[in-house]
C-alpha cells in the first residue's frame, strides 16, 4: 500500500506537467477599444493582444519584436506589441508552453485582438495556428459606375474609384470620378459597419457623403456595400449599390471591388463608353 501511495505521489506532478497550454481562439475585435496608446521603438502605435484566460502565472515573448508593455485586469491580460510582430511564445512554470506560435494574420496598429488560452490534453510543444483566421477587412478599393438620369432620360456616365478605410464601426471614404462629357466629380463621407465579425461572415456597410460635380453643383450620395470575411486587411470580393443626386439629376451607382475584378470591369466600361 505504501508503494502504491509513493508511486501516485511521484506520478501526479508528472501528469500535471504533461498538460500543455493551448491557444483556442484568435480574432480581431471591433467591440473592444484600445485601453491605452503605447508606441514601439520606431514611434509607431502598438497592436493590443487581449488575453482571456483563467490561468495565472503566464509569461509572454514576442520574438525579436518584443513586448512594449503589459497590463492586468480582472478580466484579461493586455499585451502591447509592435504591429510587425509575427510570433508569440507563452510559458508557464507548471504546464508545457507554446513556442513561436505564428500569428495568423498581419496586425494593424491600434487594433485589439482577442486571444483565448486554456489547457490542452497532454502533448508536446505546439506551433499550430487557428484554422479560421478570416475577419472583416479594413481597406476597400472599389470601381463604380453612375448613370445620370434627367427627366426620365439617361445622360452622361461617371466612372470612378472609391477608397474606404473601415477598421471598426465607422470610417471615412473618398471618391473621385470622370464623366463621359469631360467632367469630374468628388465625394467624401463616412461608412458605417452594420454587422460584426464575431456573429456574421457578411460585412455589410452603409455609406453616405457629399461632394461636387463638374458644373460646381453640390451633390449627395448614399449606398450599401456587401463584403465578406477574408484573411487579409484589403478587400477583394465586394460589391455595392447606391445613388447620387444633384441639381436636376438622379444617378444610380453600382460598384465592385477593384482589387480582384474591378480593374478588368473598369477597363471594359471605359472601352464601351
Amino acid at each position: 500500500m505504501r508503494k502504491i501511495a509513493t508511486i501516485l505521489f511521484v506520478l501526479l506532478p508528472l501528469l500535471t506537467y504533461a498538460q500543455s497550454l493551448r491557444i483556442s481562439a484568435f480574432s480581431p475585435s471591433s467591440r473592444d477599444i484600445c485601453p491605452a496608446f503605447v508606441y514601439d521603438a520606431d514611434g509607431a502605435l502598438c497592436s493590443v493582444l487581449k488575453i482571456e484566460t483563467g490561468i495565472r502565472g503566464l509569461t509572454f515573448e514576442a520574438g525579436l519584436a518584443g513586448i512594449m508593455d503589459v497590463s492586468y485586469t480582472d478580466a484579461a491580460i493586455y499585451l502591447y506589441i509592435p504591429a510587425y510582430a509575427r510570433v508569440l511564445s507563452v510559458g508557464h512554470p507548471r504546464y508545457t508552453g507554446i513556442r513561436d506560435w505564428i500569428l495568423p494574420r498581419t496586425l494593424e496598429p491600434g487594433m485589439v485582438y482577442v486571444m483565448k488560452i486554456d489547457i490542452d490534453h497532454p502533448g508536446p510543444l505546439t506551433t499550430k495556428t487557428v484554422a479560421d483566421d478570416r475577419t472583416f477587412c479594413s481597406h476597400f478599393i472599389d470601381a463604380w459606375l453612375a448613370t445620370c438620369i434627367v427627366e426620365g432620360e439617361t445622360g452622361e456616365y461617371f466612372i470612378g474609384m472609391r477608397y474606404t478605410y473601415l477598421q471598426n464601426k465607422v470610417g471615412p471614404y473618398v471618391s473621385f470620378a470622370f464623366s463621359t462629357e469631360e467632367g469630374r466629380s468628388f465625394f467624401a463621407g463616412a461608412a458605417f459597419r452594420i454587422t460584426a465579425p464575431e456573429t456574421s461572415n457578411l460585412d455589410l456597410h452603409l455609406y453616405g457623403g457629399i461632394g461636387l460635380v463638374h458644373d460646381s453643383s453640390f451633390a449627395a450620395e448614399a449606398g450599401l456595400r456587401f463584403a465578406w470575411k477574408k484573411d487579409s486587411s484589403v478587400s477583394g470580393w465586394d460589391f455595392g449599390v447606391g445613388c447620387q443626386a444633384w441639381r436636376g439629376c438622379i444617378a444610380p451607382t453600382v460598384e465592385v471591388g477593384l482589387y480582384i475584378w474591378g480593374i478588368p470591369v473598369l477597363c471594359c466600361l471605359s472601352v464601351c463608353l
